[in-house]
């Protein structure tokens, strides 16, 4: 499960609020969810919306930011890396 990341478009929402909180339970979603928002599309989410108003302001911090950060960490380091590499190999 390390490897499987989420993002919340689409988002297909069940008729009964609970069943969708318990979906963002299963897929640890506090941890592996990151907010999509698919604008300019019509039927994009609306981030004051998207979520059930149960949910912390904690674990909205994470998933609208500290889980995209999270996930790429790595990459954006090795881009750094890179740029910081190339500036003195041309330098």
């Amino acid at each position: 499960f390390d490897h499987v990341w989420f993002t919340s478009q689409p988002i297909e929402e069940p008729a009964d609020a609970r069943d969708f909180v318990g979906l963002l339970d299963m897929v640890r979603a506090g941890e592996r969810l990151c907010f999509s928002r698919d604008f300019p599309h019509w039927d994009f989410d609306d981030p004051r919306r998207v979520f059930p108003s149960t949910v912390t302001a904690d674990w909205r911090e994470r998933v609208f930011r500290r889980n995209a950060e999270t996930l790429y960490a790595s990459r954006l380091a090795a881009l750094r890396v890179n740029e910081n590499s190339q500036s003195f190999a041309t330098g």
